[in-house]
């Protein structure tokens, strides 16, 4: 086998302080941290029997290695310990992606002119006699 091959293929990597929570139910461990670029980030473990983690990682890459039957096999590699192989029934990967999407849109810039003309407006309508005037002149 080529090393390459060996070291699996990367899911995710958490950058900076990543949490670590394990639970019981259907999903057993759950690692929570930012990506490089600032995008939320989480690894969603089911059924996971790792290795005793600490409830706080550091820069942390998750690997998935292979498959033994319904078990898959992952590794996590995190600064300060050695890198923790586990088996898991499945493993769910979820991304903000809203932070991606609102990064990539042109920023609205809405001149103070028109800001205040909407404002002025929405302030009036909330008086009764105005909000009337205004209905009964369009004619509703």
């Amino acid at each position: 086998m080529s090393g390459a091959r060996e070291l699996g293929r990367e899911l995710i990597a958490l950058a900076g302080a990543v949490e670590c929570r394990r639970a019981s139910g259907a999903v057993t461990l759950t690692l929570s941290g930012y990506e490089r670029d600032g995008t939320a980030g989480e690894v969603l473990f089911a059924d996971a029997d790792a290795a005793a983690l600490p409830a706080r990682l550091h820069d942390v890459r998750v690997l998935e290695c292979d498959e033994q039957g319904s078990e898959r096999r992952y590794r996590i590699e995190a600064a300060g310990i050695p890198p923790c192989p586990l088996t898991a029934r499945a493993v769910q990967v979820h991304r903000a992606a809203a932070d991606r999407f609102y990064r990539r849109l042109p920023a609205a810039h809405v001149p103070w002119t028109l800001r205040f003309g909407w404002g002025a407006l929405l302030a009036l309508l909330r008086i009764p006699a105005v909000a009337a005037w205004i209905t009964k002149g369009s004619g509703s």
